[in-house]
């Protein structure tokens, strides 16, 4: 992803909604959740896992729970191929390059 935003308009953004990361040539995903799509037991486990951390600290400790940077090439093919195999683990297909709606079937052709 290339940019033509000088270095300083980089970084994080919001117009009150929506908030959003502008990292230039950093490689990112997007995951579209429901307000109402993280299940209620697990959101009041993490609660109650973090009751003891400073109030500063918790929505931080939060979110590093649900959003995730590619820090790398490394790390890109790690998440890559975590999702790829999601139809596997799901017992749709028995290899991610046979699920037709994914990444590793488009690589495959």
């Amino acid at each position: 992803m290339k940019t033509n935003l000088p270095q300083s308009q980089l970084g994080w953004h919001s117009r009150g909604y929506l908030p959003h990361f502008d990292g230039g040539e950093l490689a990112q995903f997007i995951t579209f959740r429901l307000h109402d799509a993280l299940p209620g037991p697990v959101l009041v486990r993490w609660k109650e896992e973090l009751k003891h951390e400073k109030p500063g600290e918790v929505e931080a400790l939060m979110r590093r729970r649900v959003d995730r940077y590619i820090r790398n090439a490394r790390h890109f093919a790690k998440v890559s191929a975590y999702i790829e195999n999601n139809p596997v683990r799901a017992r749709l297909c028995e290899r991610p390059e046979d699920w037709r709606f994914g990444s590793a079937w488009f690589r495959k052709q």
